[in-house]
């Protein structure tokens, strides 16, 4: 498996997000290749030799949009063949599109403790990846969706 992880930031240090790198550590066990596709890049030395990173950046949202599809395009034809979008909906409606004509299968991980589901967003990415992994499964609550809940605990 060559897996692309769709994030905010990958940053050891950051005090939201600073979890993600040990994800990474994690996914790149068990895959082949690892691609972290984030706004922002800190701290990320501890990355297995398996695992690289691909920065979009933050400013002008059309540009950010062409180069979040020019990375996907980019590691579709490299061979990625799997998507997980990590809480952000609109991440896995992106990668919607390029990863179906891939052939790759694309998940969202998603959790929120308020009971909106946040909107329509979150829906439309449901419809898109047909599959969603979450800690809060009573607070998710899209139908379309095979939610797994608490999958990754038990390993």
């Amino acid at each position: 498996m060559k897996l692309l992880f769709l994030t905010q930031v990958i940053d050891e240090g950051d005090a939201i997000l600073g979890f993600v790198p040990r994800w990474i550590e994690g996914f790149a066990r068990r895959a082949e290749r690892v691609r972290v596709v984030a706004l922002e890049a800190g701290r990320t030395e501890g990355l297995p030799d398996n695992a690289d990173v691909r920065v979009v950046g933050r400013r002008g949202r059309v540009r950010r949009w062409l180069r979040y599809r020019r990375i996907l395009a980019e590691a579709f034809s490299q061979g990625f063949d799997t998507v997980l979008a990590h809480m952000i909906p609109r991440y896995a409606l992106v990668a919607a599109g390029p990863a179906r004509r891939a052939g790759a299968g694309l998940y969202l991980w998603y959790t929120s403790r308020d009971g909106s589901n946040q909107n329509r967003r979150l829906h439309l990415s449901g419809l898109a990846t047909g599959c969603a992994f979450t800690c809060h499964f009573n607070l998710f609550t899209i139908p379309p969706l095979l939610v797994l809940c608490e999958a990754m605990h038990q390993y």
